[in-house]
């Protein structure tokens, strides 16, 4: 996080692609603090969702005509996601693993035996509970 001094420098260092690196280790950073076995900094993890807004929000159009509360139901599988995200494991590309997991969810492709993806979404999208 050195040379960030503030959340606006954050977003335009993530989002302005000169440096996706330099933004990919940023967005890394604040996932592991995010993680609830990592730093568990609520903070962090609202930060990481405010930065996957632009994404997230295509996401939701995509899959408008699943539900009036798509907005919502992915903003919540989205913090799901990144508070379990498995950033021992997974060292790069954070937010082409956060998204598209949110997306596997919500479309009925999520699979059943990866820890990525959240009882609470297996539950939502198939109506019944999850597997232990």
């Amino acid at each position: 996080m050195a040379g960030i001094g503030t959340a606006g420098e954050l977003a335009e260092t993530v989002h302005n692609g000169g440096d996706p690196a330099r933004a990919d280790e940023l967005l890394g950073a604040l996932v592991r603090l995010a993680a609830v076995d990592g730093g568990n900094e609520e903070d962090a993890a609202l930060l990481v969702a405010h930065l996957l807004g632009n994404g997230t929000r295509k996401l939701a159009l995509q899959l408008r005509d699943l539900s009036a509360d798509i907005d919502d139901l992915l903003a919540g599988e989205l913090w799901l996601q990144i508070r379990t995200f498995p950033w021992r494991r997974r060292r790069r590309a954070y937010a082409k693993s956060l998204l598209p997991i949110a997306r596997a969810c919500w479309t009925g492709r999520a699979s059943i035996r990866t820890t990525r993806t959240s009882r609470a979404c297996w539950t939502c999208w198939s109506g019944r509970s999850a597997p232990a």
